[in-house]
């Protein structure tokens, strides 16, 4: 692990503010910024494991453009992403991986993977605002986006990602037909029940939560809401990583830290997650490329910044109004 992640939207003065030479870096060279790109980003909440989701991420990529054979070897150690354990955030805005990865499409073309890593929203330190402004720009920008759960989709999981997605498609062009956004995958960690691993329970789950809820017409408006948004919703369930990752600090920490069922399952979602989820970023429904996908960035973190948006305080309270006046209907 040479490379560490680079901040590309920073905090100033309280607001956020695209880091746009670094942005160019990445995307302008010769390996990106003609290819179509596919970007990958983790949201949720503060201190729930994104930034170690994205490390384990990164080595699974570097080994697989040939840096490495295995990436689950157990004396890999878990770099990349700064991550810890303490109530400092560590990441404040958004941050890139320096390097995009190449992978092939069906049809053998090639494209560049981006990844991508959020300010943990409702950290301490951040305002609804803030959180709000971060998780929308991810959300527009993202081919996927894995929205980072611990233990269980809570309903106010649900309400959040609703308003979220309501606050990013203010950003789009109204007559937007297709889903605004394009693959959420919720990841819920530390899930309990042993024989619920993987897409299979993740799936059941989904249902679960998302089955008809008529008896309650907020709660599917909200559920319609986030069906509507998204292209695709998958679901997948970990377990806890064990005792050594959740205490442990960076630099310290190996693949064989990881509990048994946890390296298991990890093992199989990742390669997963690339192979059937992971598609070139669309844009009005055709696939972008690296300099394309710049101008796009550039002109979200435009609007985000202009303060042109409608305050997130006041969308939130519309949405909770318009939830309310169909209920009543």
């Amino acid at each position: 692990g040479k490379n560490s992640a680079v901040q590309i939207v920073e905090k100033v003065c309280g607001t956020y503010k695209l880091n746009a030479d670094v942005l160019k870096r990445i995307l302008l060279r010769g390996s990106v910024h003609n290819k179509k790109v596919a970007i990958l980003s983790v949201a949720g909440a503060f201190r729930k494991g994104k930034s170690f989701l994205l490390s384990n991420i990164v080595r699974y990529l570097e080994c697989k453009n040939g840096e490495g054979n295995d990436w689950m070897d157990p004396n890999a150690a878990i770099t990349g992403f700064t991550w810890r354990r303490d109530t400092e955030a560590v990441t404040e805005g958004i941050l890139m991986w320096p390097e995009p990865f190449l992978a092939k499409d069906e049809q053998g073309e090639e494209y560049a993977i981006l990844l991508l890593d959020t300010e943990g929203a409702f950290g301490l330190k951040s305002s609804f605002g803030e959180s709000a402004t971060i998780f929308s720009l991810a959300a527009l920008l993202s081919s996927v986006l894995v929205y980072n759960i611990m233990q269980d989709v809570q309903e106010d999981s649900l309400n959040h990602l609703q308003f979220f997605a309501k606050y990013g498609s203010f950003v789009l062009d109204e007559d937007n037909i297709n889903a605004p956004f394009q693959s959420l995958l919720f990841l819920i960690r530390d899930w309990q029940n042993s024989d619920e691993f993987g897409f299979e329970g993740g799936r059941k789950l989904l249902d679960h939560k998302f089955k008809d809820a008529s008896s309650d017409p907020c709660q599917q408006t909200l559920r319609n809401d986030i069906k509507r948004s998204f292209a695709e919703i998958k679901c997948a369930l970990l377990p806890s990583p064990g005792g050594k990752i959740c205490r442990g600090s960076e630099g310290k920490i190996t693949v064989d830290d990881m509990s048994q069922d946890f390296k298991e399952e990890l093992g199989d979602l990742v390669p997963r997650v690339f192979n059937t989820l992971m598609r070139p970023k669309k844009v009005g429904g055709k696939a972008i490329i690296g300099a394309e996908f710049l101008s796009l960035f550039e002109s979200y973190a435009k609007i985000f910044a202009s303060g042109l948006m409608p305050e997130p305080k006041g969308i939130f309270d519309a949405i909770a109004e318009v939830t309310h006046q169909s209920a009543l209907n």
